[in-house]
Order: C-alpha cells, then sequence, then structure tokens
C-alpha cells in the first residue's frame, strides 16, 4: 500500500505502468494472504506455489531494489527504502512458508512422515534427509532409528493389502 501512495502521489515517479505495477503488488499480497490460509488449513506439506511465487519474486525484487537504489535521485529514495522494507518482509514470509508443519501436526495424533510435511526447498535439495544423515554418521543405524516414509508406502499396510490379495488368489485356485 505504501509502495502505490508513493507511486500515485509523486509525480517524479508516477507513470501509468508504475501505478498499475503497484496495483497488481497490492492485488498480489492480498490474494498471497488468502491462498496462504488455505493451504496452512488443506494441506500438511508448505504451499509448493506459495514458495515459487516467493523465490521468483524475490529475485525479481533484489534487482528492483538496487536498481532504484542506484538511480538515486530526490524523491525516489522513499520509494527505495519502502522497496527495501518490502523486500525484507517478503524474505521474512518466504522463510515463514518454507518451514516444515512436521512439529506443529504432531498434536493431531497422526504421525506423518519428514518427507511429507517438507517444502519445495527442503523437497528439492534433500533437506529432509539431514537429520537421518547426521544420525548415520555418529552411530550405526537400526530400524528404530529411521525415520517413518511416506503413508502410502508404509510396508505394514502394504504387507496387509498383500496378504488379502494372496488368500483371494488362494480362495479362487482351492
Amino acid at each position: 500500500m505504501a509502495i502505490l501512495a508513493l507511486t500515485a502521489t509523486n509525480p517524479a515517479i508516477r507513470t501509468d505502468i508504475s501505478v498499475a505495477s503497484a496495483v497488481l503488488s497490492v492485488f498480489s499480497a492480498l490474494s498471497l494472504a488468502i491462498l496462504s490460509h488455505f493451504e496452512h488449513t488443506k494441506s500438511v506439506r508448505p504451499s509448493f506455489i506459495i514458495n515459487l511465487y516467493l523465490l521468483s519474486t524475490v529475485l525479481f525484487d533484489i534487482a528492483r531494489v538496487r536498481t532504484q537504489w542506484l538511480i538515486g535521485s530526490s524523491g525516489r529514495h522513499a520509494l527505495s527504502g519502502v522497496l527495501s522494507a518490502s523486500l525484507a518482509v517478503k524474505l521474512v514470509n518466504l522463510l515463514l512458508e518454507a518451514l516444515e508443519k512436521h512439529s506443529l501436526l504432531l498434536g493431531l495424533g497422526r504421525k506423518f512422515s519428514l518427507e511429507s510435511t517438507s517444502g519445495l526447498i527442503s523437497r528439492s535439495s534433500f533437506w529432509w534427509l539431514n537429520s537421518l544423515l547426521l544420525s548415520g554418521y555418529n552411530k550405526l543405524l537400526t530400524l528404530d532409528d529411521l525415520p517413518a516414509i511416506y503413508e502410502k508406502l508404509d510396508s505394514a499396510q502394504l504387507a496387509a493389502r498383500l496378504q488379502s490379495a494372496w488368500d483371494a488368489c488362494k480362495h479362487v485356485l482351492n
């Protein structure tokens, strides 16, 4: 909102494109807040689309802030400061959105695997495996040390399904 107000009121900065860009930025921030609310209430994993959006726009905003500070003419210092603050808020938002929900979901009674609760950055860099790798570096791993795997690949559930299918085949053959 501050960028929109500065752009709309300062004739040194105001162009048709800059005002439209500021309006779209306000609209995207409001949409992001609504989407974030729904993603956090409906999903066990951090939002892929929000993380991707924030990661890409942070890279573009870094270039925009740098350029704005390099221009440095009178009337633009206020906009440069507001853009820098906006970038800082977006970076904090990216860090908060990228956090895993594993500790928040423990109270629900269901056990989720580390992989299913990790976000875009963690999954793309295999960061969710660090605890297992550190544990394996410090000691010999046993079955109790291994974390839970993805729920659909749980061996107990798969064994029960295989046994029921096997029993059905044995029944048909007899």
